[in-house]
This record gives C-alpha cells, structure tokens and sequence, in this order.
C-alpha cells in the first residue's frame, strides 16, 4: 500500500510559485485590514480582492527571517505557510494546504494505537476528598502570574497536574458554583483526561496544564480594551463559553500519538483514513475526549439545559479545531478584520467565539511569550519530539521533514520563523486590538516582552551561526522541583560557540500601529 506524502507539493513548482505569491497578497491585506478607521468602501474593496485571490486546497511551511515570499515545511502540524517579511518584527502571515502522492510503499505501524487505560477511580476519590487542599495549594496560588511554575508544580503533583489545575481555574472563575457541578465527575473525567495523555516529551498532561493556564491568565486580568472589567474578560464572555474555554484547553491534545498530521496522512494511518486527512489530529482530540465525557460517571455538565449545551459542545469544537495551522490565516484575517471595524460584541455569540479561537490559539503556543529559561525548556522537549519523528521517517525510508532531522536542524532558524511568522502575528493582533493583559500602571505586557526578547535571542544566533547547545538527549535542563523557588526564571538562554558563552542581548521593540 503506497505512503502519502503529504508534505510534497501535489503541482509544477511554478504553480506553487504562483499560488505563494497569492498567499503573500492575502497576507498583506490582513496587515491593510488591521488599520483602524480605514474607509468603508475602501475595506469592503479590499475584502473582495481577498476572496478573489484565495486559491482552495493548499496550505503551507515556514520561510526563515526577512526573505521575499517562498514556502517551505514546518514541524509543527507538517503544513506549508505561505509567508511574506519586511524586517519588521511583526506582521500577517497565511496558511495553505497541499498533498500528493509518492511512490513509497509498506504501511509501518507508528506507534501502538490502543486506547488509553481507563483511569482508576480511586485517584479521583482522593482528588475528590483533599479538593479544599489543592484549593489551598501553595503553587496552584500563583496560577494568576504569567511565570507560573509548571515544572515544579508537575513534579509535586504525582500525575494530578491538570485534574488539579482545572479545578483550581474553576473553583477560581465560580464556575463550579455557577453550574453546581459534581466534583466527582468533575474529578473522574478531568482525571481520565489527563490519564488519555501520553508519555511525550511535549505533547503531553503538562503541556495541556500549561495551555489550561494561558487561558486562565488571558481570560482574568485586565486588557485596556475593556477598562471597565477589572477581572477581563471572566466577566464578558458567558459562564458556558469560559468553561468550554478551559475544557477545550485541558482536552487539546488528548491522545496525542507525537507525530504531526502530515506524519498520520502520509502513513495512511487510520485516524486519517476515518478524519478524511482533514485536521486528523484535532478532530481525535475532541472526539476521544468527548467519548470520555459521555460516560455517565465523567459527565460533569449535566446541569446544562439544551441550548447550553449545545453552545459548550460548539465552543470547545471550534476552539480546538482552531489550533490546526491550516486555519491560521483564516482566523486571523477574520479577526483583524472585524476587530478594526469595532469593538467585539460579547452578546454576540460569533464574536465571543472568535475570540476564543485567539486565546487558544495564543496559549497553544504561548512558550515563545515565556521567560527564557521556560522557553528554553519547551524548545528542549519539542525539538526532542521532532526528532523522533525525523528518526521513524528515517525507518521508513520517507524524506525526513524539514527541522526532524536531529543531525542538520538549524534550531535557531526553527524557532525564529516559527516565532516570526505564527505566534507574532497573534501577539499582534491582540497588542493592536488592546487585548493583552498588561499593567495598568506602566502599561507593560510581560508577553510581549519576553517574546521580543526570545525571538532576539535567535535571529541573534542565525546572524552569528551560532552552534546551540540544548541537552536533547542528555536531560541536563532541569524540568523543575517540588520547591516553588528552584523553578527557572526570567534568566537569559545561553549557548556556544566554539570558544565562548553568549547570553541574550538587546530586546526587540514593539510599537503600536498608527
């Protein structure tokens, strides 16, 4: 049976030439559309030329730092991002698709695609009974700070990190009181989620804890755009929609096999084969969650009436369908666009859902935001999972993927174009819109300085070629400790050259749109 290659361009290369250069057009009016009180038979206009050069069925990769329009794989979900750059720190970006097939063949088995072991019930029983504990938990108290220690509270958890951490942003938003929710369901399916992850070096129970916790923080401090909420948007969007936010965070990735969707696509493997290749991952993330939840023992909303329901099972969807990278263009584009016109309405449940696709898609990624040594960290453990990758691709006799290959991935041209040309756009369209959280004092958003300072970091490293030197198999970057204090801080990254230790210089600077 022939293998899939997904990550191949199905044309000529003129064609995909072509169809890049559209792709940066589109990209180019995202940023024009951003404009605040552009005309509006001039913006009408320009949405038209958009939906005329939106060629269907292609997505793609990332380029490096400032070069002229050109597609190349990206990691991260095997897709091609058409992208254009100008230098400038942030801008609008696009995302593609393409497959086709090769002429390789044999089916492998990836990995072992059994379900996931139900959980024991007696972990619940005791989450359930020192529920007023992790209340009361010394670490779970800095769960508002940015720099929350995720490391050192996953080592002190003994595997409860996300039951523990779902509970605390609930008990902390009056969710729980809100809806009047069991907290043995709550406990029993939040527990069995985070049993569903596997044993990963990136996609795994922490990394879910940690998107949990980005949209815990983006969701209850203060943003300038809605002065008036002191608490942000807790008070804004509706109790469903903020506890189908949290879920949909806590069940992202659930079951994540470690490879990417043009991995799955590409081996025939039977979550492609049921998704039809069409955001294979995410869709099983929902769906095997959602089985879970179905089970009388974990349903923990069953105090919604009909139309609640209905909107939570339709928030947590399209949250989670919203961190594939084939919809990142779309997203964004929309959401420029509708937040230069005015302000979101959270009436409006369109609106309130749009939103909601940012925050996720902000949090799936919100490492590159971190202090240093955090970012390092993650950098560490999806680097490790990439490599893994690149080693079966290897097995198989399939073309490595770009940035999986331990023995020639350029880390510095990863991670900066990555950083470029995905997560700063939403960073960007959230900074423009005033929808980050910053001080109300100084007007300081500790998300973005910590990204200007890590994208710095590494455009500084591809400009001196420096050579890395990330433990990615040694394990000698501590993963944090049961003391709170021994959890990495705001420190610099360092690597080496041959002769020398270099350490982050000069923040990147971002200003705001005129």
């Amino acid at each position: 049976m022939p293998l899939r290659r997904a990550t191949l361009p199905s044309g000529s290369l003129c064609l995909s030439s072509e169809l890049v250069r559209f792709q940066a057009a589109r990209a180019l009016l995202a940023d024009v559309l951003a404009t605040k009180d552009l005309p509006s038979n001039v913006r009408c206009a320009l949405k038209k030329v958009g939906d005329l050069i939106n060629p269907d069925a292609i997505h793609g990769g990332l380029d490096a730092f400032n070069t002229p329009p050109s597609d190349i794989n990206f990691p991260h979900c095997g897709d091609r991002i058409a992208v254009h750059e100008d230098g400038q720190l942030l801008g609008g970006k696009s995302i593609f698709d393409w497959t086709s097939v090769s002429n390789v063949v044999g089916l492998p088995q990836m990995y072992d695609d059994k379900a996931p072991t139900a959980h024991d019930q007696r972990d619940s029983e005791f989450l359930y009974r020192n529920a007023e504990v992790i209340s009361k938990n010394i670490i779970l108290e800095k769960l508002s700070c940015w720099t929350f220690p995720i490391f050192a509270f996953d080592q002190s958890s003994n595997g409860r990190i996300l039951s523990m951490m779902a509970y605390k942003a609930f008990e902390s938003t009056n969710l729980l009181k809100t809806f009047q929710i069991d907290l043995h369901k709550f406990f029993n399916f939040f527990h069995a989620i985070e049993e569903g992850y596997r044993d990963l070096p990136y996609h795994n129970r922490v990394h879910a804890s940690d998107v949990l916790h980005a949209c815990f923080y983006l969701t209850t401090h203060w943003v300038p755009a809605y002065a008036h909420a002191s608490s942000g948007f807790v008070s804004l969007f509706s109790a469903v929609e903020l506890m189908a936010l949290y879920t949909a965070a806590a069940i992202h990735d659930h079951d994540h096999p470690g490879r990417n969707n043009a991995f799955l696509i590409a081996t025939q493997d039977p979550k492609a084969i049921f998704y039809n290749d069409r955001s294979v991952l995410e869709n099983h993330h929902i769906s095997s969650a959602w089985q879970i939840l179905m089970r009388d023992e974990n349903f923990f909303i069953e105090n919604l009436n009909n139309s609640e329901y209905k909107r939570f099972r339709h928030f947590v969807i399209e949250t989670v369908l919203a961190t594939d990278l084939k919809f990142h263009f779309d997203i964004l584009m929309n959401f420029t666009d509708k937040i230069s016109r005015r302000r979101l309405e959270f009436k409006n449940e369109s609106d309130s859902l749009l939103l909601g696709r940012m925050i996720m898609k902000l949090s799936d990624v919100n490492s590159a935001s971190k202090p240093a040594d955090l970012h390092n960290i993650w950098t560490e453990k999806i680097l490790q999972e990439f490599f893994e990758q690149g080693d079966e691709e290897k097995q198989l006799n399939l073309p490595i993927s770009d940035y999986m290959d331990r023995e020639s991935c350029n880390i510095a041209e990863l991670q900066g174009s990555f950083m470029n040309h995905v997560v700063s756009p939403l960073l960007n369209a959230l900074f423009q819109a005033d929808l980050l959280p910053v001080d109300e004092k100084t007007g300081r958003c500790e998300l973005l300085e910590n990204f200007s300072t890590n994208l710095y970091y590494w455009k500084q490293a591809l400009e001196k070629n420096t050579q890395l030197t990330l433990p990615i198999q040694s394990g000698i970057v501590e993963e944090g400790s049961n003391n709170v204090d021994d959890e990495p801080g705001p420190s610099c990254i360092t690597t080496t050259t041959t002769t020398t230790t270099t350490a982050i210089g000069e923040e990147g600077k971002l200003k705001k749109n005129s």
